[in-house]
């Protein structure tokens, strides 16, 4: 028999509300964890390491702006996806530029979200198995370099061009 395992999703946001609606709209297909605060979040993210952050950008004492920053510089690729009621387009690209993954304002429409997430982890999980590197030989320092930043850029949607020396492959 086959045991599913069930993704894990960490939501952060300040508002009571919005854990019991995305508790009430996830839990069937995932596992659902909660944080009041970004400095919760961090804890709780490092604890569980968890396969997608949902995020609210606006919070007291830690912005979501700030715990996706930190959650950035200790390496985390875990794919964040930011929402909030205080949305602009200038707020959107910044948050994309310091790695989320998606943008959604409040209120968010429950469809367009389940299928953000789905995306969202579909993406993550075939950028997994192509980091296997079943056809790839090689143990080099360099080499490492550049699966190093393929694991950083490549689950994106986006075309990436890796360039090296004539010669190098």
């Amino acid at each position: 028999m086959t045991t599913h395992i069930r993704k894990k999703i960490l939501v952060i946001d300040d508002e009571p509300g919005i854990h019991k609606s995305l508790e009430l709209l996830l839990t069937p297909d995932f596992s659902i964890y909660t944080a009041l605060s970004g400095t919760e979040g961090l804890r709780i993210a490092s604890a569980i390491s968890p396969d997608l952050i949902l995020l609210d950008l606006v919070m007291p004492q830690m912005s979501g702006m700030e715990v996706l920053r930190k959650l950035k510089q200790t390496g985390n690729d875990t794919p964040i996806i930011i929402f909030t009621a205080h949305g602009s387009v200038n707020t959107a690209v910044q948050v994309i530029k310091l790695g989320a993954v998606d943008y959604i304002e409040k209120p968010f429409d429950a469809h367009r979200l389940k299928q953000t997430i789905g995306e969202c982890l579909k993406r993550r999980e075939s950028f997994q198995d192509l980091s296997s590197r079943p056809n790839i030989i090689g143990e080099s320092p360099q080499i490492k370099k550049v699966w190093k930043m393929v694991e950083k850029y490549g689950p994106t949607d986006l075309p990436i061009l890796l360039q090296g020396e004539t010669g190098t492959g």
